[in-house]
């Protein structure tokens, strides 16, 4: 049990090849903009309907 504990430190995760990461990455960033988008452009809309 212990050679299994002891080799908890050196486990890296290799399932995934590193562009899959770099794909979720950019997904990810790509919704948090889109998403930031559309709220300031509702926030926009409600401003100016505030002001007519």
């Amino acid at each position: 049990m212990q050679k299994y504990i002891d080799n908890l430190d050196d486990f890296e995760d290799d399932s995934r090849p590193p562009i899959v990461d770099w794909v979720e990455w950019l997904l990810v960033g790509i919704f948090d903009l889109a998403g930031a988008g559309a709220c300031a452009y509702i926030g926009y809309l409600l401003l100016r309907a505030c002001v007519l």
